[in-house]
């Protein structure tokens, strides 16, 4: 419910969605200890109605009661399917390049890799772009280049970008997180790719996923 829940944000009030999926985690205790799966919904819904004007509160329990966003998060999961040794098991992984990291301590490692890997692939581009080219040959190879697979999500279209300026540039590596909000591993993750969206060396795309051993 709180995956949907969060979905229902991103399409009606957008700047809510990264509010409510952080609400979600600082509950996250408090959650765990509810006593019914009535009561967890009952606390997912009162965190949305924080955040959402009166008038739609009606349009999310219908949305719920139909399980409007259900084909969003299968497709989430499709998506975690198709990653480099299948989808993960655990509740966070972040995709970077060819790359699943699972453990936050080599996330900062991956992205470096990622942005290392894609400046040689720009550089050599450019430099092959030079021979026997024209200048607006090699400016567009260098603007493909700019503009590589590495920049863009692997599941283009899925999940929920976080609205950081910097994330536009074309030195941001882009990063896949398919995760739960109310997982313990998601705060330190979710906090080291808002700085790093924030900075620009990365895009941060949020993906909810939970895998089979997410509990």
């Amino acid at each position: 419910v709180v995956h949907e829940v969060a979905e229902f944000l991103a399409s009606e009030k957008p700047e809510s969605f990264w509010r409510y999926v952080e609400l979600t985690h600082d509950a996250r205790g408090a959650d765990a200890r509810l006593g019914s799966d009535r009561q967890c919904v009952d606390a997912a819904l009162a965190r949305a109605a924080r955040l959402l004007p009166g008038a739609l509160a009606p349009v999310l329990s219908l949305s719920l009661s139909v399980r409007e966003y259900s084909p969003r998060l299968a497709a989430h999961r499709s998506a975690a399917m198709a990653l480099p040794g299948g989808a993960p098991r655990g509740c966070c992984a972040a995709r970077v390049g060819g790359q699943v990291v699972t453990r936050l301590e080599r996330l900062s490692a991956a992205i470096e890799a990622e942005a290392a890997r894609a400046h040689g692939d720009r550089s050599c581009s450019s430099a092959g772009g030079g021979s026997g080219s024209s200048g607006a040959d090699a400016g567009e190879s260098a603007a493909a280049a700019a503009q590589g697979s590495w920049l863009e999500p692997t599941s283009s279209g899925l999940g929920q970008v976080y609205p950081a300026a910097g994330s536009s540039s074309t030195a941001a590596v882009a990063v896949e997180f398919f995760a739960t909000p109310g997982a313990s591993c998601f705060g330190a993750f979710h906090t080291a790719l808002k700085a790093a969206a924030e900075s620009g060396s990365v895009r941060y795309t949020l993906l909810q996923y939970a895998g089979e051993e997410c509990v």
